[in-house]
């Protein structure tokens, strides 16, 4: 038990110090671009947004899966989820992105109420797409599809693709990031889908095994 918890504690503490490094070097380089005024422009906040935050939940999830103990049984590859870590990292990296909104949040004039839908909705965002991220992933029970998801994620974030393939990514950005808030209809969609997952995700991680071929 005790070699366990070493192994643990070694592992999530550099995953965790490398979480909040990046936080702290990304805050002066949204300063920066609040500055220049160029945070506002709609497509270049779009991307940055979907891109960062709807990406690192499933690179959390991947990276947690990968630093457990594996064991060989029937020719696959098992990987133990020890001490349920991977709901603390998923938890963890939720608050961290959402410290990161809140900081945001000092950094704009609100004098029309704007920044905090926007910012809201994005909270919100955050949320739904952890909780995706471990449904996924344990309901599947296979790594390999939550890092093909995030690689096609990734891809559709891209500026250039995202132009080409509009017809099928336009509806999906409208309807997560639209600056309404509380006011947009899809806000009580996306937190109710985003409690589900979480509560889908945690149920299947509790049972402690995904299999990784």
């Amino acid at each position: 038990m005790k070699h366990r918890m070493l192994f643990w504690l070694k592992n999530v503490r550099w995953i965790l110090v490398g979480m909040v490094a990046f936080f702290l070097i990304l805050l002066p380089w949204l300063s920066k671009l609040i500055s220049e005024n160029q945070l506002w422009d709609y497509n270049t906040f779009n991307n940055y947004v979907t891109y960062l935050y709807g990406t690192l939940p499933f690179a959390c999830v991947i990276a947690n899966l990968l630093i457990q103990k594996e064991y060989v049984d029937g020719g696959a590859r098992e990987i133990l989820i020890k001490d349920h870590a991977d709901i603390g990292m998923t938890l963890t990296n939720t608050i961290l992105q959402m410290v990161m909104f809140l900081a945001l949040y000092f950094y704009f004039d609100d004098s029309y109420g704007e920044v905090t839908n926007l910012l809201t909705e994005i909270v919100v965002i955050t949320f739904f797409m952890n909780g995706i991220a471990m449904a996924v992933t344990y309901v599947t029970r296979e790594p390999a599809i939550t890092i093909l998801l995030t690689l096609g994620y990734t891809v559709i974030c891209n500026g250039k693709i995202f132009e080409l393939v509009s017809e099928v990514v336009i509806p999906w950005r409208i309807t997560t990031i639209r600056g309404e808030g509380l006011d947009s209809p899809y806000y009580v969609n996306f937190l109710v889908i985003g409690i589900v997952a979480w509560v889908i995700g945690i149920t299947q991680a509790m049972r402690g095994k995904c299999r990784f071929t």
